[in-house]
């Protein structure tokens, strides 16, 4: 069964890097596309976001509750769990203050005609949240898709 656990983690976590990456590379060409126009492409984002933040907790979230799962697995050692847990917690972290405080604030100014002098600001924190968590989730995946005998062979 931890084997089972450990699968998911990797592939959840691995599909949320995926995920995000292709979402953000189709964002920025339709936030790009001459074809649309201002209100266009804030309907676009207003539409797309929410998903992004639903697909975020969804694959993040049994990444890591699969992790927790897979804690004892013999290929995975207690100093790289806990480092793994510390990323991810770091992680959760980040998601959370993006959503609360970053996204929802920045859904709202979409609506508007005229976007206030925060809305530019909120843009740029979002992003720079949302790589962080993007290096964070990586770095988690790639600590518990490292087993042990991987390690030893490269030496």
């Amino acid at each position: 069964m931890q084997a089972l656990c450990l699968t998911i983690a990797r592939g959840c976590l691995f599909a949320w890097i995926g995920a995000a990456s292709l979402f953000v590379v189709t964002s920025i060409a339709e936030q790009r596309d001459p074809a649309f126009d201002s209100p266009t492409r804030n309907a676009l984002a207003a539409l797309r976001f929410p998903y992004y933040y639903q697909f975020e907790f969804a694959l993040v979230g049994a990444g890591f509750a699969a992790a927790l799962a897979a804690w004892k697995h013999p290929a995975l050692g207690p100093k790289r769990m806990r480092t793994f847990l510390t990323l991810m917690l770091a992680a959760a972290a980040v998601i959370a203050w993006d959503y609360i405080a970053v996204f929802r604030p920045l859904l709202e100014m979409m609506s508007l005609d005229t976007k206030p002098a925060d809305f530019q600001h909120l843009h740029e924190m979002s992003k720079w949240l949302n790589f962080t968590v993007l290096v964070l989730v990586l770095a988690s995946a790639v600590i518990i898709s490292w087993s042990r005998a991987d390690r030893a062979s490269a030496r």
